[in-house]
């Protein structure tokens, strides 16, 4: 009895290095791997959105990626984004598929006609906003270091 005891634990281990010993004994741990086909230097993201398109949107310290698997556009300072955007802290997409990016200098939001974001005027001091929510009706509620701003413009 002890040799088929011996086999079997043999034939086991046989099967768990050609299957894979995670599919056997347990229901696994999902891989995880670094993405590296982002074009552009990312210091840190601050948020990844998908758009009904499938599109990516990628918000990280002073550029936003919009990435497909069949090309990828940059914004920055130079490009696209409003001169003197300041650091980006936060990327949102709304019900209508809009996206909006909270900066330290306010809020900006992308114009798909001219593939290029602009500043949205804000009364009084210009929060730096760090989250944007949409509730039900469609307002946009701003996190700012000076307060919770409604936003129910277009």
């Amino acid at each position: 009895m002890g040799y088929f005891k011996l086999r079997v634990v043999f034939l086991v281990l046989i099967m768990a290095g050609i299957i894979g010993i995670d599919n056997i004994f347990a229901q696994g741990i999902p891989e995880t791997e670094i993405f590296n086909g982002i074009n552009g230097d990312f210091q840190q993201i601050k948020g990844v959105q998908q758009d009904e398109l499938g599109n990516l949107w990628i918000a990280s310290d002073y550029h936003i990626e919009k990435f497909n698997s069949h090309k990828s556009i940059f914004f920055n300072n130079f490009k696209g984004l409003p001169k003197g955007t300041g650091e980006i802290n936060t990327i949102f997409i709304d019900s209508k598929d809009r996206i909006w990016i909270g900066t330290n200098t306010g809020l900006i939001k992308y114009d798909p006609i001219k593939d290029h974001f602009i500043q949205i005027a804000i009364e009084s001091e210009t929060p730096k906003i760090g989250e944007i929510l949409e509730d039900e009706k469609g307002v946009l509620w701003l996190g700012a270091t000076n307060g919770i701003w409604k936003y129910e413009g277009e």
